[in-house]
């Protein structure tokens, strides 16, 4: 079976169909508890037609829908700039569909008008700024382009700065409060070692640090029946071990924030991870300005680069501008 690569890129009745599914599943919703169960997939001009029905499987489904029709247009049509649509799944079952393209001549065209990222890649503000808002609605903070290449292997995963995305997405007043407010309740929430339920957004905190399932209490009073999701990627849990998600990594999130951290100078000393978890009580500590020593609010104090503590109140790496040896990357958290 092609991959949507093969019928999306430079397609332009295959891309208009796809933006009128963007259109539809965006305002009417998709999905067991949604209203829209299924729509009916074809083009202008095809005299091929497909019923789409809601199913796990719905990316599947709809390459198998719009495969035959591709087959039939894209000879009759013009090539233009490629297109790939980004398939989310959301937690509650609904599905979402984002337009990005490589950046190209196309973009100067007042009616086509779409933002170039850092990374190089192009997407419209509207999906830009609905791409980040289920990024930070599932209870992250980091923004990472989403562009899948011709070969599934092909992804850009560039880190997305909020700033630019504040920018490039012509966010409004009260959508940058939004943003804000959720990413800093985000990186906090993470730090503490603490997650939202993705059915009733209530806080919760794992009683075994060794199972992934993370236990509603709300949800299984109010249901009458034990309610579980995944303590990494927030996706129901059909036992203690096992995850509805197949592409869920299973890293601890505040591991993996760790591990993904942005590298910086601090002082002289450069390559230093941006982001610690303090070694007493595990909370994590971005590094904004000034000097190495850091004070937990825990009241531990040690140092940013080779995270030694402060003893008898004399630093061991020396003063706040003493280059010392970066300690590597911690794999483990004193509260896990």
């Amino acid at each position: 079976m092609a991959s949507h690569q093969d019928y999306l890129a430079g397609n332009r009745t295959i891309f208009d169909l796809w933006k009128a599914l963007l259109i539809t599943i965006t305002k009417n919703g998709w999905g067991q508890n949604a209203r829209v169960k299924s729509i009916l997939v074809g083009s202008i001009g095809s005299t091929r037609m497909g019923q789409l029905e809601w199913s796990p499987d719905l990316f599947p489904q709809l390459t198998a829908k719009l495969h035959p029709i591709a087959q039939e247009t894209m000879a009759q049509e013009p090539q233009e700039a490629p297109r790939f649509q980004i398939f989310l799944h959301g937690i509650d079952g609904k599905a979402s569909t984002y337009d990005i393209t490589r950046n190209t001549s196309a973009d100067e065209d007042p009616d086509n008008l779409r933002a170039k990222m850092s990374c190089g890649h192009a997407i419209g503000p509207e999906s830009l700024t609905a791409y980040c808002r289920s990024i930070v609605d599932a209870g992250k903070f980091q923004f990472f382009c989403p562009y899948v290449g011709a070969a599934i292997t092909d992804r850009c995963k560039m880190e997305w700065h909020y700033c630019d995305i504040r920018k490039l997405g012509l966010l409004s007043d009260e959508e940058e409060r939004y943003f804000e407010t959720k990413i800093s309740q985000n990186f906090l929430l993470l730090a503490e070692g603490v997650q939202q339920c993705p059915k009733c957004q209530s806080y919760c905190e794992r009683r075994d640090k060794d199972r992934r399932a993370t236990i509603c209490v709300i949800c299984t009073r109010r249901d009458q029946k034990e309610y579980m999701f995944c303590w990494f990627c927030l996706h129901p849990m059909v036992s203690y071990s096992q995850c509805t998600n197949a592409e869920c990594l299973g890293i601890e999130p505040r591991l993996a924030i760790l591990r993904n951290a942005p590298l910086k100078r601090i002082g002289e000393v450069p390559n230093v991870p941006s982001r610690r978890a303090c070694p007493k009580c595990g909370l994590l500590v971005e590094h904004d300005r000034a000097c190495k020593h850091m004070k937990c609010r825990c009241d531990h104090e040690f140092c940013f680069i080779c995270l030694k503590p402060r003893l008898a109140g004399l630093w061991q790496c020396g003063a706040f501008n003493t280059a010392c040896q970066i300690a590597p990357v911690q794999t483990t958290i004193p509260s896990l």
